[in-house]
C-alpha cells in the first residue's frame, strides 16, 4: 500500500511541475518577445498613386470605406478618362468621405482594371461604363448616399 501512495505522489508531483514549468516558460517567452509597436498611418487624401499596405487597406476598410484599386497603364485607350471620372469620384461630396482611390500604374496587358473592396464585398470591373461604377459603389458602401436610392427609381 506504500508503494501506491508513493506511485500517486510522483504523479501528483509530476503534473504539478509541469504546470508551473509551462507557466514560467510561458512568461519567460512573453519577456523575449519584441512587441509589435507598429502604427499603421493612412494616407492624408482619399487618392493615392502607390498601393496601400494591406494593414492599411483592412484598417480603412474597417473604418466602412471602399477602396477602389485602379490599374492602368500609359498606353491604354480610355484608362485616362477612367482616371479621371475616379478623381471626380474622389471630390464629389456624396462619395469623398467614403472612399479611398489607390491609381497604380502598371504594365499589365489586360488593363484598366479596377477593384472595388468594402466591408459588404468585393467586385472586379473591367471595360466598365460610369454606371457599372456607380452600381458598384452603391453596393458596396456601407451608408450609401440618397443619390443610390434615386438610381433605382
Amino acid at each position: 500500500m506504500k508503494m501506491n501512495v508513493s506511485k500517486k505522489t510522483v504523479i501528483s508531483l509530476f503534473f504539478i511541475f509541469l504546470m508551473v514549468g509551462s507557466t514560467v516558460t510561458y512568461s519567460l517567452l512573453q519577456s523575449i518577445r519584441q512587441p509589435e509597436n507598429k502604427e499603421v498611418k493612412l494616407p492624408t487624401t482619399n487618392v493615392v498613386d502607390y498601393e496601400l499596405t494591406e494593414e492599411q487597406e483592412k484598417l480603412l476598410i474597417e473604418d466602412g470605406k471602399v477602396v477602389l484599386k485602379f490599374l492602368y497603364s500609359k498606353v491604354c485607350e480610355g484608362c485616362l478618362q477612367k482616371k479621371n471620372v475616379l478623381d471626380s469620384v474622389a471630390a464629389d461630396n456624396a462619395f469623398s468621405s467614403q472612399v479611398m482611390i489607390e491609381e497604380i500604374l502598371s504594365s499589365r496587358p489586360d488593363l484598366p482594371m479596377l477593384t472595388v473592396v468594402s466591408y459588404r464585398g468585393q467586385k472586379t470591373l473591367t471595360n466598365y461604363t460610369n454606371d457599372d461604377l456607380l452600381d458598384a459603389l452603391c453596393e458596396l458602401m456601407v451608408q450609401p448616399p440618397i443619390g443610390c436610392a434615386v438610381r433605382k427609381i
